[in-house]
Parts: structure tokens; C-alpha cells; sequence
């Protein structure tokens, strides 16, 4: 049987981020056949739809393994009342062009 592999975003940038602790703890706890990859979101520059057709290599590589992955699992932060910026930054990016977003049928 092969593994179960789960992409894991974490919703903050900080490094001590209770988002990114509750993702540690998922590849910890999670079975023998299930991989949970964190995956990491720093450095991605603000979204700009001018540079979404030439994407930074960051973005490339997150966007690979988001693709790779089964699933998706995601440790969202609550801020201002509303998601923070990176973790719309992420999803911006990975969803841009229109008919290369990698969410696209994949279960999160």
C-alpha cells in the first residue's frame, strides 16, 4: 500500500508559530502510512499578477510539492478577523495562472 502524503502549510511566517507547532505535532502523530511534509511559505514575495507566468523559484518548489501531495492540510491563523497575509499570499500564488492552480482537485 503506498503512503498517504499531505502537504502541511502552516498560516504564519514566525518560526515559534502555534500553526507551525500543531503541523510539527501532525508529523509526529500521524499513522505509518500517512507522511505530513511542512512545508515552507517564508520568503514568497507579494502577489502581483504581472509575475504570476514567471513565478520565483520558491514558489515554484512550493507549488511542485503541493502538486505531489495527496492532500492538503492546513493550520490556518486567525488575524484581524480574517486570514493573515501570508497564508492569502500562499493561496494567491498557488492558484495563479487560472488554469495551473495546483488546488484543483485536491482535497484539503
Amino acid at each position: 500500500m503506498a503512503k498517504l502524503t499531505i502537504a502541511g502549510i502552516p498560516g504564519s511566517l514566525r518560526r515559534g508559530s502555534y500553526s507551525l507547532g500543531l503541523l510539527k505535532a501532525a508529523v509526529e502523530l500521524a499513522p505509518p502510512d500517512v507522511e505530513v511534509e511542512v512545508l515552507d511559505i517564508s520568503g514568497f514575495p507579494v502577489f502581483n499578477q504581472d509575475d504570476q507566468a514567471s513565478p520565483p523559484p520558491n514558489v515554484v518548489a512550493f507549488k511542485e510539492r503541493v502538486l505531489a501531495a495527496d492532500a492538503v492540510l492546513f493550520s490556518l491563523n486567525e488575524h484581524n478577523y480574517n486570514l493573515s497575509a501570508a497564508e492569502k499570499n500562499v493561496i494567491d500564488w498557488a492558484s495563479r495562472p487560472y488554469e495551473s492552480s495546483v488546488w484543483n482537485r485536491k482535497p484539503a
